[in-house]
């Protein structure tokens, strides 16, 4: 794990530096879908469509193509990641377990939660901030 920085946009005050503590593969961000062990890898869907490169990251937000999930991740030595922020796995020393009810076994395995036969719930680690 390691700490990565991308520019966030804040309506009207225009943009700040946020850090960002992220699980990793080698140097590399790790998103929940997999491996990116490299700044030259394409992020992809199911299909293997393109949706999160230097290029989707830089559209307009009118552009067809265009992604708002996708964002441009430094580390500490200027290296560039482009990641979708929803599929990135966050670390935090503020973990606490979430439980959800409405959960079978598979889905549960399937969104990285742990599955508890004693409580037939599906359990989560989450930052509660």
């Amino acid at each position: 794990m390691f700490t990565f920085y991308s520019w966030e946009g804040i309506n009207g005050q225009g943009y700040t530096l946020r850090p960002y503590t992220l699980e990793t593969i080698g140097n590399s961000p790790t998103t929940t879908e997999g491996s990116l062990a490299n700044t030259n890898v394409d992020e992809k869907d199911a299909v293997g469509n393109i949706v999160c490169s230097a290029d989707i990251f830089n559209l307009s937000p009118s552009a067809p193509s265009y992604n708002p999930d996708c964002r441009q991740f430094y580390d500490q030595h200027g290296n560039i990641f482009y990641r979708l922020y929803s599929k990135t796995v966050t670390c935090s020393d503020n973990c606490h377990p979430f439980r959800i009810t409405e959960n079978d076994q598979t889905k549960c395995g399937e969104t990285g939660g742990s599955w508890d036969p004693a409580q037939s719930a599906c359990t989560y680690l989450a930052d509660s901030e």
